[in-house]
């Protein structure tokens, strides 16, 4: 599914996301060449430190595509480093523990500010079932002689996934209305992510 952001998300919030991955990347190296006090130990290191480098070029690669399996990878490194700790620190390794605490907490952060509706609305497969729904059906204006249906699903932290089958226009407000053509709320669509054939466009939007 193409995901296509408006251009102020690409600017500021996925450009942050890049500085906190090669933030996250320095740490992971760090972590290991503070080790080097020995043969296997560089030899080890070495080893650690090619598989960290394949890690994070398709953890950057998913980013750029913003994939469903960024999060996946994010969630590995996250396990990773709790791993990495405990294991230091049972080696006395605190210097190395240290930062792998440190990075488990930059993944936190990457983790907080991309599991969103804008970027990842959670979708099951109830939605696709009718009987099982727990969206809100809304109306959206397009102008003064254009209403199209749509509904709200996945609402947090201010922000939802607007489901509808016309493609809506990115960084433009939008008046949401309810099944009796009252103002329900505005909102900015922020991205857009295109499914398959016959499914509604999923569009991440700020709620105003």
């Amino acid at each position: 599914m193409t995901l296509h952001l408006s251009k102020p998300i690409l600017a500021t919030r996925i450009n942050r996301i890049h500085r906190y991955i090669k933030l996250s990347m320095t740490l992971a190296f760090l972590s290991e060449v503070v080790g080097f006090t020995s043969i296997p130990e560089v030899i080890k290191g070495l080893v650690i430190l090619f598989l960290w480098s394949g890690y994070y070029v398709l953890l950057i690669r998913s980013l750029n595509k913003i994939l469903y399996s960024f999060l996946t990878f994010l969630s590995l490194g996250a396990i990773f480093n709790i791993l990495f700790i405990f294991f230091e620190f049972s080696s006395d390794n605190f210097a190395q523990a240290s930062l792998h605490a440190i990075n488990l907490f930059v993944f936190a952060v990457i983790i907080f500010n991309m599991n969103r509706p804008i970027f990842y609305p959670k979708i099951n497969w109830t939605e696709y079932d009718f009987r099982h729904r727990k969206d809100k059906r809304v109306k959206i204006k397009i102008n003064e002689d254009e209403i199209i249906k749509a509904r709200i699903y996945d609402s947090r932290r201010g922000e939802a996934s607007l489901l509808c089958f016309d493609e809506l226009e990115l960084d433009k407000e939008y008046e949401l209305l309810n099944s009796d053509d009252e103002p329900y709320a505005k909102a900015r669509v922020l991205s857009q992510r295109k499914a398959l054939l016959g499914r509604p466009i999923a569009h991440g939007v700020k709620i105003l």
